[in-house]
This record gives C-alpha cells, sequence and structure tokens, in this order.
C-alpha cells in the first residue's frame, strides 16, 4: 500500500497577510536602495560624494521602514479601530483624532 501524495507548493496563497506583503514590498524596496548605492559607488570616483548619497538612501530606507512599520500596525489592528478612508488619510498630513474636533471646528485666533 502506499500512497503518495500531495505537495506542491503554492505560489499564490489565498491567505497572504498583509504583514508578509509588506514585508514583501520592504525587501524589494531596500534591495532597489541597496543596488542605486552599488550603481553610485561604481560610477562615481569620489568616495566622499558616494557617502553622502549613501546617508540620503539610508535615510530614504528609514522612512520606508518607518511607513511600512506603521501599515504593519495597522494591519494588524480590528478592522473596527481603522478609520475607513486610511488611503487618503495616510495621503494627507496627520490631524490629531479628537472627536471634538471633527464635531464642531476650532475657532480661529490670529
Amino acid at each position: 500500500g502506499g500512497g503518495g501524495g500531495g505537495g506542491g507548493m503554492h505560489h499564490e496563497s489565498h491567505q497572504s497577510s498583509p504583514q508578509v506583503v509588506l514585508q514583501d514590498e520592504l525587501e524589494k524596496a531596500q534591495a532597489a536602495v541597496e543596488a542605486a548605492a552599488q550603481r553610485i559607488a561604481a560610477n562615481s570616483a569620489r568616495g566622499s560624494a558616494v557617502e553622502t548619497r549613501k546617508c540620503e538612501l539610508q535615510d530614504e530606507v528609514r522612512a520606508l521602514q518607518a511607513g511600512v512599520g506603521k501599515m504593519l500596525w495597522e494591519a494588524t489592528q480590528p478592522p473596527a479601530l481603522l478609520p475607513p478612508h486610511r488611503l487618503s488619510l495616510a495621503l494627507s498630513p496627520p490631524l490629531p483624532l479628537s472627536p471634538s474636533a471633527s464635531a464642531s471646528p476650532l475657532p480661529l485666533r490670529g
């Protein structure tokens, strides 16, 4: 008797969690930044210029990581706690979330 069986890894799993997707995005972004840094190092004869550019790229990576961290945190929250228009909120500058502010606008004093 015997049986062999199943196997076969499904490349597209239906339950790919937001965390996995976001981490994949972050890894891609970091790989792109590293590739850019290597290109700069290869194309530039001035070490100081490379270092400056590297710092800029590292800042970009940190910003990306911060953004992904925020998205990861949101992805782990129950939907009820998330604002309905998450994308538009992410694109606009953050506003203080106080119920009174949304109910009645505060008087502007010059």
